[in-house]
């Protein structure tokens, strides 16, 4: 017995994932987005965590990676046979480079639609923190990077009474970029990453989160709750938890992401001003770096920077010897650059800031010291594969959003459903899911247009309509 199906019978819904992507016909890539830089490991590798959809039917779905500059061409690889749903999902293991990454959709032998991410890198991942050498400062003479591999996430939560942070879209690192959450100007970041990019052929990110006049106390006690300016004692860090819970943001919301090779700690001054004792300063700088590794569940590196010096007080013996200390004592702490011999006396209108010329020397004592040794003896951490959304129909034109759950802690969808599925109409979506040491693990955002009226479906008969009865 033959069956001949009616038009309306079957209906197509196109469901499109926001990208940064150049796409022809029916498939796109929502991760990774355009100049992501991955963390490589000691045998420098990392994984790309593929994801995307397609709105026409195909069999598989094959990546390749084209090398920019520096990195190992690969050839097509099938990052997923069998794909069903509208989504997919699949790796692909790279050497540290900077690449075009191509996705193609089959049909059989047919090409059925391609995308591509113009720029995307495996290298190396900074978090910087500390204070305002750290931070950074506009109209200072700060030089811009001019390796195309050194990038950022152009945003700063100044001024705002939050941690939130954006989803992560990466830029180059120019001469007045912000580097979130909180870094003003490339400051002496981007002369390093040029640097960095020039001795190891591979790209470089750096998210920036000091804070001006902060002492080694306020990070110690914003752990915890609020903490006060030491050259203002009425004054409250704002929001809460500041200055350390942009740190600890950032290490459950972009590290994930990305991957991290190191915490590189710019600070001292401050603690120079009101005279913290040596003891002091190294017992709550020790506590600092065991609590990101406590909250993380990573034995995260860092490098301590040795740094006390204003033109007013000097150098303070004190702080330098405990963060000797720190670096001699506390595992996987690494000594980074003796700063209160540089640029000497300063002539910023503080008299604590580098400046102009001094900027490129900075970045240069920091290139001296994550060296070879540095490189081959650090801990880094790569990323996590981000949350695979996958999508069913529901009734009345609605589509059924469903992750995985893995024992999350919690899962949220930005709509304000919470559990492993949500039901939506048209709209831009996204979903994060809290692990048990608090880290945050994300999928790209997804765009939602069902394409048609409620009451004027779309149809699309692919192949036959007429099949036999049980097909």
């Amino acid at each position: 017995m033959f069956y001949r199906i009616r038009k309306p019978f079957l209906l197509l819904i196109t469901i499109i994932l926001s990208s940064f992507t150049s796409t022809f016909a029916q498939i796109s890539i929502n991760f990774p987005t355009e100049r992501a830089v991955f963390q490589r490991d000691k045998s420098n590798k990392s994984t790309f965590y593929i994801s995307g959809t397609y709105s026409e039917f195909v069999d598989r779905i094959d990546a390749r990676l084209i090398p920019i500059q520096g990195g190992q061409a690969l050839d097509w690889v099938t990052i997923q046979s069998n794909v069903t749903g509208g989504s997919y999902a699949g790796s692909i293991q790279a050497s540290g480079g900077w690449y075009t990454l191509e996705i193609r959709g089959l049909r059989g032998d047919q090409i059925i639609g391609t995308a591509q991410v113009s720029k995307v890198g495996v290298g190396e991942v900074f978090i910087v923190a500390g204070q305002s050498n750290a931070q950074g400062f506009f109209n200072y003479g700060a030089p811009g990077s001019t390796d195309d591999r050194v990038s950022c996430i152009n945003y700063s939560n100044q001024n705002k009474n939050t941690f939130d942070l954006p989803y992560p879209e990466f830029s180059h690192l120019d001469e007045n970029s912000n580097i979130a959450p909180r870094g003003n100007s490339a400051w002496s970041w981007g002369k390093l990453g040029d640097l960095l990019t020039a001795q190891y052929n591979v790209p470089v990110l750096f998210y920036n989160m000091g804070w001006v006049g902060s002492s080694v106390k306020n990070w110690n006690e914003s752990i915890t709750g609020i903490t006060y300016s030491v050259y203002n004692p009425s004054e409250a860090y704002i929001p809460t938890g500041a200055p350390y819970g942009n740190l600890r943001r950032v290490l459950q919301y972009y590290i994930p992401v990305t991957g991290v090779r190191s915490v590189l700690w710019l600070q001292g001054e401050s603690d120079n001003a009101i005279n913290t004792s040596a003891d002091t300063y190294y017992s709550l700088l020790k506590n600092v770096i065991e609590t990101t590794r406590k909250e993380t569940g990573k034995d995260l590196s860092w490098v301590i920077s040795r740094t006390s010096y204003d033109t007013y007080k000097g150098t303070n013996a004190g702080i330098i010897a405990a963060q000797d200390k720190v670096i001699a004592t506390v595992p996987n702490v690494f000594a980074g650059p003796l700063t209160d011999q540089m640029q000497v006396p300063r002539i910023d209108p503080d008299k604590i800031h580098f400046y102009g010329s001094g900027l490129t020397d900075l970045a240069q004592s920091w290139k001296n010291r994550l060296d070879d040794n540095f490189f081959n003896n650090s801990t880094p951490y790569t990323n996590a594969s981000p949350l695979q959304v996958t999508f069913a129909c529901e009734n009345n034109n609605a589509i059924r959003l469903s992750i995985k759950n893995n024992e999350y802690r919690s899962i949220t969808w930005s709509n304000g459903q919470s559990g492993n599925q949500a039901v939506v109409g048209n709209g831009a979506y996204s979903v994060i899911a809290i692990d048990k040491n608090g880290n945050t693990i994300s999928s790209p955002r997804i765009n939602i247009n069902l394409g048609i009226q409620p009451d004027k479906p779309a149809v699309t008969i692919d192949g036959s309509t007429t099949i036999c009865k049980g097909s």
